[in-house]
């Protein structure tokens, strides 16, 4: 899976929606094997609009990654109001797991919201193996971090099936971050 980080200019755009529908065609890309990444940031300003826009980019197929959660002062709301697939649980919760108690407690629970709500969860920041077993343990579906796998770039072994779409994305709209889920 390939995902892409969206900002709310972009998510808010009713030209993005016919622009990804285009791209998915024009590639043959399998609309699943997209996630796009959003920050509870995005949908402030025009919350209406972007979640008829989410909804629309999920008829298609792609899925939708609440990044950074517990950063910011909504993310409750709008894991209730917003149909995302996954919840990323930020990194400042995940780096000293083994050492905070309150950070324990605060991914289980978060944890278990999202899996009430049939959502699945993301660590990011996974730095060592203890940390990823403290993480299995409290049912974090997946993990992101160094220990993992470190960043590199998209095309760096051999052309990945979603690279000319992606190129394309980037190419158009300078401001998309891309990542690959561990």
């Amino acid at each position: 899976m390939v995902n892409i980080n969206l900002d709310p200019q972009t998510l808010s755009d009713p030209a993005f929606i016919d622009f990804v529908r285009r791209c998915l065609l024009s590639y043959a890309i399998s609309p699943e094997k997209i996630c796009f990444e959003i920050t509870e940031y995005s949908a402030l300003n025009n919350f209406t609009e972007v979640l008829r826009h989410i909804q629309k980019l999920r008829e298609l197929g792609c899925s939708f990654a609440m990044d950074d959660f517990g950063s910011g002062f909504a993310s409750f709301d709008y894991v209730k109001r917003l149909p995302v697939d996954f919840i990323k649980i930020d990194g400042q919760f995940v780096r000293d797991i083994n050492q905070n108690a309150i950070d324990k407690t605060m991914v289980r629970a978060v944890t278990d919201i999202a899996h009430a709500l049939g959502k699945q969860v993301i660590a990011e920041s996974v730095e060592d193996a203890d940390t990823m077993e403290t993480l299995r343990q409290l049912g974090v579906d997946f993990g992101q971090g160094f220990h993992l796998g470190r960043p590199e770039a998209l095309y760096a072994h051999e052309p990945h099936p979603v690279a000319p779409a992606i190129r394309r994305i980037q190419h158009k709209q300078d401001f998309f971050a891309i990542e690959n889920i561990v």
